[in-house]
């Protein structure tokens, strides 16, 4: 049971740090290209992708 749970805690982790350094990059990629709207840009970006913001 113990494995389980720390599998599925491990998994859930890669996950979450994965989702964290591609967001980074593409608010750094939205800076460079669009400084003055950064947040709009990755929220577009984001929706194209399939992804929710929030």
């Amino acid at each position: 049971m113990l494995a389980v749970v720390l599998g599925s805690w491990l998994v859930w982790l890669s996950a979450y740090v994965q989702r964290m350094f591609i967001e980074e990059e593409i608010h750094e990629a939205c800076q460079r290209v669009m400084p003055d709207t950064v947040q709009r840009c990755v929220d577009t970006v984001i929706i194209q992708r399939g992804g929710a913001r929030r």
